[in-house]
C-alpha cells in the first residue's frame, strides 16, 4: 500500500509547480482488498489532468470525479 501511494506522489510531483497538491484517502486504515477513495486536492491552478495509468498495475480504478470550488475573499479569487 505504501509503495503505491509513493507512486501517486511521484505522479503528481510534476504538477506541484503549478499548484500545491495534497493526496489522501477517505479513511484510515484501509484494509487489503478493500476499495477506497484516493483524494487529490489542489490549491491554485492545475495545468493538466494527472496521468493515473501507472496506478492500474496495482489498483483497479473504478471511477474518477473532478470537482472545482471557487470563492472570493477580500476581492481576491481563491480556487
Amino acid at each position: 500500500m505504501v509503495r503505491q501511494l509513493i507512486w501517486v506522489l511521484v505522479l503528481v510531483s510534476g504538477l506541484a509547480n503549478a499548484a500545491q497538491i495534497g493526496v489522501g484517502v477517505d479513511r484510515n486504515p484501509v484494509n487489503q482488498d478493500e476499495s477506497f477513495t484516493l483524494i487529490f486536492r489542489a490549491t491554485g491552478s492545475v495545468d493538466d489532468d494527472p496521468d493515473f495509468l501507472p496506478l492500474e498495475t496495482d489498483f483497479e480504478v473504478l471511477s474518477q470525479q473532478k470537482k472545482q470550488q471557487m470563492s472570493w475573499v477580500n476581492g481576491e479569487s481563491n480556487h
